[in-house]
């Protein structure tokens, strides 16, 4: 076994709270992975955690552990807690898993015309005794992040690491909302990552983090196979999402510089979906016998999905495209067929069948870079050389055969790093270790806000019109006045998008005041709130103070009370590190003023 240890000589006594180490958190849908470093070691020091206790485990070091949690009230063998997660879950356990899907449900879904997924019927749920999945995602990072502590403690001691601060970096699907992001922060928040003092977190996409492990790598190559003004796809393929970005390398010495060159895509059509399809075709081969079996015996983490999860990552190796599979399944009552022996209690499939499962998800990750170099061609002359495909599905045989297949017939070179399940996680720490990122990120969505604007006789509807008490000529309340383009180039180094605001405040009411905040994913975003391709964000919420009034132009009202007209400009922040939309109030000097807050939907 590795012994990941620190040289503590390199700590300047006596170990104060200069002192830093970034740990990447990688939170999957299926597996959660831990990197850490420490700030006065460089890059090649990147450590990843290795070994995860419990007796599932079937080998004595693994890049990560299941991301599935089991409840002591609801499994009495449970003991020395109140939960068991990861690899303490064993066979048979009543447990949650796939939970973080949860977190987002209103994202792409490869299945949403396909029915319901029997797999389902069994996967992301809650206890009834927990309000929302974030409550179980809390549970199950709180059991992360103190082991990661006491793994650190091993390694660091625990005298030193009470005196280092962490900075931990969280990954994200890119195609998350902006509320799953919220949700995901205040989990890992909740859970402890942030509670002491010096402790912060930050979020950083899952391919973004792919990206900087796989490039940092190359550029420290001598045979580097990626050049200046190359364009580059990153297909990181996880257990629940795929995400696909284009980037273009500007410079590699001394610095790595990478920008978005497109919006990218991606959707619900990772490993995960695999399993589902099995489960569908167990549905429908043995009916009820497969689909009244308890969840505990088919379900993830069974002995079961076990063992056809050991069939499924090496399909696609030699041997295997011409083999009948079999796994362990008794199902009472089930008669000897052409896929089961009764007297052995054994599901037999092809390997025909195998790739029935596969094809369906392999397709629709095809789909998704046909769509993305499809776009390219219309918007930009660079040409793409390379695919590199991280996340743990990257280590499918048969998904890196089709994808070299795809790449061959597109004179695109296909490149899987060496441990892909660990490209994500290790990017996130370096991301917090040399604050490398991307110069410029293409915004996904349109972003505005519900505003009240000059009234458009013959265009805008009549039930939204009123006469406005400054003005006295007539407004509309429907509008939506967009400040960011889907597709504008932001960067870390650009200004906030500022939108110009005025609000019309009566003497004695109040000065706490609200903004719709909406999205649209459409090329072309509607001119109104109710449109269909709208999506409500959430309410941001800001508040102004008495004093705060001699700033701004004031008048008597037809009532003959004083009113004032409050001009300022909302600013807010699509890059923060956090995780959360960031805002900010400025007054007519444009300086900061009031405090603002987001209620997401």
């Amino acid at each position: 076994m590795a012994i990941l240890t620190f040289d503590l000589d390199t700590l300047p006594p006596p170990y104060q709270a200069l002192h830093k180490v970034i740990v990447g958190v990688d939170y999957g849908t299926t597996f959660t992975g831990v990197s850490f470093v420490n700030t006065s070691q460089g890059a090649n020091n990147i450590h990843v955690i290795r070994t995860w206790p419990g007796p599932a485990r079937e080998q004595e070091e693994t890049w990560k552990t299941p991301s599935r949690i089991a409840y002591r009230s609801e499994n009495p063998s449970i003991g020395g807690g109140d939960v068991a997660w990861g690899y303490q879950v064993v066979p048979k356990m009543k447990a949650y898993t796939w939970t973080k899907l949860l977190l987002d449900p209103q994202s792409s879904h490869i299945s949403q015309s396909r029915g319901r997924d029997p797999i389902e019927d069994g996967l992301m749920k809650i206890p009834a005794f927990k309000a929302d999945a974030r409550d179980v995602c809390t549970d199950y990072l709180a059991e992360i992040y103190k082991y990661t502590i006491s793994y650190l403690e091993r390694r660091l001691t625990r005298e030193v690491l009470r005196e280092t601060t962490l900075e931990f970096w969280f990954t994200t699907p890119a195609i998350w909302s902006d509320k799953a992001r919220h949700d995901t922060y205040q989990a890992a928040s909740r859970a402890g990552f942030d509670s002491r003092p010096m402790d912060e977190i930050n979020m950083i996409t899952e391919p973004e983090a792919a990206a900087i492990s796989t490039l940092n790598s190359f550029s420290k190559s001598d045979s580097n196979p990626v050049n200046i003004g190359d364009g580059l796809l990153i297909c990181d393929c996880g257990g629940g999402t795929v995400d696909i970005i284009t980037y273009l390398v500007t410079h590699m010495q001394p610095n790595l510089e990478f920008e978005e060159l497109l919006v990218g895509t991606g959707g619900k059509c990772g490993s995960t979906y695999i399993d589902r399809n099995f489960h569908k075709w167990m549905s429908a081969k043995f009916g009820s016998s497969f689909d009244k079996m308890k969840f505990e015996k088919k379900g993830p983490g069974s002995h079961f999905m076990k063992d056809f999860e050991a069939e499924k990552r090496d399909f696609g190796v030699s041997g295997t495209m011409d083999k009948t599979f079999e796994i362990d399944l008794v199902m009472p009552g089930m008669t000897d067929s052409e896929n089961y022996n009764s007297e052995d209690g054994v599901v037999m499939f092809t390997s025909a069948d195998m790739k029935s499962f596969f094809q369906p998800v392999t397709d629709e990750i095809k789909r998704l870079l046909k769509d993305q170099l499809r776009q390219l061609r219309h918007k930009s002359s660079v040409k793409i050389k390379t695919l590199i495909l991280v996340g743990g599905f990257g280590d499918s045989p048969w998904l890196n055969d089709t994808l070299t297949v795809w790449c061959g017939e597109q004179g695109i070179t296909l490149m899987c790093p060496e441990n892909p399940q660990a490209s994500v996680v290790k990017g996130a720490a370096l991301r917090g270790l040399r604050s490398v990122r991307p110069k410029k990120r293409k915004c996904r969505l349109h972003y505005g806000f519900r505003s009240s604007l000059r009234f458009r006789e013959g265009i805008d509807p009549e039930s939204a019109s009123y006469i406005c008490e400054w003005y006295g000529d007539k407004h509309c309340t429907s509008r939506l006045d967009w400040v960011i383009g889907k597709g504008d180039s932001i960067g870390p180094d650009d200004e906030s998008p500022l939108q110009g605001l005025y609000h019309v405040h009566n003497k004695g009411s109040s000065l706490d005041l609200e903004l719709d905040l909406y999205t649209c994913a459409a090329d072309t975003p509607p001119e109104w709130y109710d449109s269909p391709l709208c999506h409500h964000v959430g309410t941001i919420h800001y508040s102004f103070k008495e004093s705060d009034l001699l700033r701004f132009e004031q008048k008597r009202n037809s009532s003959d009370r004083t009113m004032w007209r409050l001009e300022y400009k909302l600013g807010f922040d699509l890059l923060a590190d956090m995780g959360r939309l960031k805002f900010k109030i400025l007054g007519p000097d444009d300086k900061e003023i009031g405090e603002t807050s987001i209620d997401y939907k």
